[in-house]
């Protein structure tokens, strides 16, 4: 149940989840962490029972507003963690999911990446493969990637870049909570990476599909299709603006960069 509080809110009620013992973290809300535990056995179980209850609940529902004073403040901020950066995983998923690429599957084979030479390169021994075909790396076909990252395979000796970019966790040993950083590699795999250049056309390409919209139409398409809102009337204009000199997929690239996008509160 912490770590099930954790994934929503970025802490957990005990902040070190892989250590409940004399040397981790005390329980911010003990009885909570209790209330929880007992309603996970009482429902026979039932995780989605238990995701049900936190997502229902007013505190999932607060708004996140950092430098807010109110009575509670202190409560507040030991129950759930201010703006917070979307995992590789969940990063990668939302890209596909917006641009319509993701492949809707359930089970089925693993995804291998197709990574550059440069990766394979700094590991020589998946050059060496072996008879049995254990030790080599084979790319799957390309109209098999757009999968969620839940089926891309993980090797203990590689890396796959762009999700190391965005701190996926060394898989050899437990992690209890994910790390996360803020660097301008970051940044760069957004703005240049195949996933982002591939999503912001395929979102541009499905929009134009309706010949018929105006600069201001379209503009409201790309933020409700990538922000899940309409612009705000600023927004309107400097778009409309940028659209005079930038083509669609520019402004659908410049939409995936924004950290409305990348981060959650």
């Amino acid at each position: 149940m912490n770590r099930l509080w954790q994934n929503y809110f970025g802490q957990g009620i005990v902040a070190t989840p892989n250590d409940f013992g004399v040397t981790g973290a005390l329980p911010t809300h003990p009885d909570l962490l209790d209330y929880l535990a007992v309603e996970l056995v009482e429902s026979g179980w039932s995780l989605k029972h238990v995701h049900r209850l936190i997502i229902t609940s007013s505190v999932y529902r607060q708004q996140s507003i950092a430098g807010h004073e109110t009575n509670n403040v202190h409560e507040f901020s030991t129950l759930r963690t201010h703006l917070r950066r979307l995992s590789a995983e969940q990063l990668r998923d939302t890209i596909l999911h917006v641009s319509g690429l993701l492949q809707e599957r359930a089970g089925g084979p693993p995804i291998w990446p197709v990574l550059d030479a440069a990766t394979l390169a700094a590991n020589p021994a998946v050059l060496d493969d072996n008879e049995t075909k254990t030790k080599g790396w084979y790319p799957s076909p390309l109209s098999d990637q757009s999968v969620r990252s839940l089926y891309l395979i993980q090797k203990r000796t590689i890396r796959i870049p762009w999700m190391e970019t965005f701190d996926l966790p060394e898989n050899a040993i437990s992690c209890g909570r994910r790390e996360c950083s803020l660097v301008a590699p970051q940044s760069l795999a957004m703005l240049n990476g195949s996933l982002s250049l591939q999503a912001s056309q395929q979102i541009a390409e499905t929009i134009l599909c309706d010949k018929k919209l105006s600069p201001s139409q379209l503009v409201s398409e790309v933020f409700r299709q990538i922000l899940l809102r309409n612009p705000a009337d600023q927004e309107l204009v400097s778009c409309q603006s940028f659209l005079e000199t930038r083509s669609l997929v520019e402004l659908c690239l410049v939409l995936l960069n924004t950290n409305e996008f990348a981060f959650t509160d």
